[in-house]
């Protein structure tokens, strides 16, 4: 009997220090609620009433296998077409470390109706903004968002490429795309972290406001670890 009282506790108490180990797998979705800015359904690129994410998913939701939350908020950054949004947000908070993170996102202008030689068209390769990540040890790493590469305009033609490093997460349709022979969609990109064992602090999302049409807006943000 003594030994069934001491055997006891010794398997509950290491299965409770295995718990949270098991917790720190996985997707953590970051919430960027406090900063959003926009109505992630109502309209936040210009346009009329019928220029919306018209169907788009909220809540919890997966996208290419990555969960994100979808809040009822986007961030929405200014730029030469979109003057009165801000220029950047900082101080998105994460606190944790993280071995990726993925994006839920895309950008207004550039492409879809705006062709080559039109005041609000975005050439390939364009530096549209960034996202800057802030680790607990004061360094800091760039994640570049570049058109063409990492996402496009939110509207796009049949005969527009997807962007070449980041995959398509959603798309559809609305009124007013539909007005201007396009169609809708989000992007989502995912970085690798190098420093995947020192915590992130927080993340900074700035756009190009006084140098490019592009409009980059971001809807979700997702830290994965393994």
């Amino acid at each position: 009997m003594r030994n069934s009282v001491t055997l006891i506790p010794f398997v509950l108490a290491g299965t409770l220090l295995a718990a949270p180990a098991a917790k720190d797998k996985g997707f953590y979705p970051i919430d960027i609620q406090k900063h959003g800015n926009k109505e992630v359904l109502g309209v936040f690129a210009g346009g009329d009433e019928t220029n919306v994410l018209k169907d788009f998913p909220t809540g919890e939701k997966k996208f290419n296998d990555v969960t994100f939350v979808v809040g009822k908020k986007l961030i929405m950054l200014g730029s030469t077409a979109q003057k009165t949004e801000p220029g950047k947000v900082e101080g998105i908070a994460v606190g944790r470390a993280a071995n990726r993170l993925h994006f839920l996102h895309a950008n207004g202008y550039g492409g879809g109706p705006n062709k080559e030689g039109s005041a609000w068209f975005v050439k390939d390769g364009t530096q549209i903004g960034a996202y800057t990540v802030h680790y607990e040890d004061k360094t800091t790493a760039e994640i570049s968002i570049v058109y063409g590469e990492h996402t496009r305009d939110w509207f796009y033609t049949e005969d527009e490429p997807e962007p070449s490093k980041a995959k398509v997460a959603w798309s559809g349709e609305n009124e007013y795309a539909t007005a201007r022979s396009s169609k809708i969609r989000v992007y989502q990109m995912t970085w690798e972290n190098r420093k995947a064992d020192k915590k992130i602090v927080s993340i900074d999302f700035a756009g190009k406001k006084d140098e490019t049409p592009a409009a980059p807006f971001c809807i979700a943000i997702t830290a994965e670890t393994k």
